[in-house]
């Protein structure tokens, strides 16, 4: 005998009767059935996390006591989901009002960055 799987469309899952949320802990019992009826159901199965990419950080601001003409510092918090799974680390993206976001540090493991080298004007 075969193990057997089934995939639900998280869509569905999302929705009434359901409203699971991203992060939750999903649990299951299956029956079988044949013609002669339906089984009793399983014991649960291990609670299943419904995983995706972490909501985006919230709560940008610049610290201004350490903001100067040479350096920007900034702070943020963590958004309201983490996508089931603990977040690793952030990254820190840059404009100059172009829509052309340039990676300015990455791997960061705090919740804050102050430019490392003097910002150049231009």
């Amino acid at each position: 005998m075969s193990d057997q799987s089934c995939t639900v469309p998280l869509l569905i899952l999302q929705a009434a009767p359901y409203y699971w949320i991203r992060g939750d802990s999903i649990f299951a019992k299956v029956s079988a059935s044949n013609v002669w009826g339906e089984s009793a159901l399983s014991a649960a199965g291990n609670g299943a996390i419904v995983v995706t990419v972490p909501s985006p950080p919230v709560n940008l601001v610049n610290i201004p006591s350490v903001t100067s003409d040479t350096k920007i510092a900034l702070s943020w918090s963590d958004g309201p989901l983490s996508g089931g799974t603990p977040i690793l680390d952030y990254r820190v993206y840059f404009d100059r009002a172009s829509n052309s976001w340039i990676t300015l540090a990455s791997g960061l493991t705090s919740k804050s960055y102050t430019t490392a080298t003097p910002l150049i004007a231009g």
